[in-house]
């Protein structure tokens, strides 16, 4: 049930990102990593404590369940039926049908975004999530990437290495008499 509503969707997603980061930063740090800090250290790098870092981290990951489901396609009838197969989280409860029925995202996840074209309009998909191929985009080919928690995260990531980084180097080459 890969469903953003779904708590243990959330919860594998967000195992999923965490892991990912980790990994990087093991292949990135090798054995500066210790194992039993490697959480303390991925705070570190992105510069949060434990409670920002856990928001951040489930945000991310409902968004990313939110905007990579599956969503039905009317311009794809060769597709099998889209059928839901949780009697509990809807597949038809996507940002697909969301923006068709409605002109907005999931208020719930976007209360103060309104989902606007340039020129006015709203988006309409399938119509304006296909890429310059014909092919789906993730997300509207003239709004804005969708993941934008995602790479706030790993934006912090990258600017708390090279600052921790930067540091330690620093305090490394400081003469040793002074």
């Amino acid at each position: 049930d890969y469903h953003y509503k779904n708590p243990e969707a959330q919860k594998q997603n967000q195992a999923f990102i965490e892991q990912t980061l980790l990994s990087f930063l093991k292949g990135m740090y090798g054995d500066r990593m210790k194992g039993e800090r490697d959480h303390a250290f991925l705070l570190e790098r992105l510069q949060l404590d434990e409670s920002a870092y856990t928001q951040w981290l489930a945000r991310a990951a409902v968004e990313t369940l939110y905007w990579t489901a599956r969503q039905p396609d009317p311009e794809q009838p060769d597709l099998p039926p889209f059928k839901d197969t949780s009697p509990v989280y809807s597949h038809q409860d996507g940002y697909a049908l969301h923006l068709n029925r409605t002109g907005h995202l999931d208020p719930e996840l976007y209360p103060d975004l309104k989902a606007e074209l340039k020129g006015g309009g709203r988006p309409v998909y399938p119509t304006h999530f296909h890429n310059i191929d014909g092919q789906l985009n993730l997300g509207c080919h003239i709004g804005v990437f969708p993941l934008t928690t995602l790479m706030r995260g790993l934006t912090r990531l990258c600017t708390g290495i090279l600052a921790c980084d930067h540091n330690a180097v620093a305090l490394s080459s400081e003469p040793m008499h002074k």
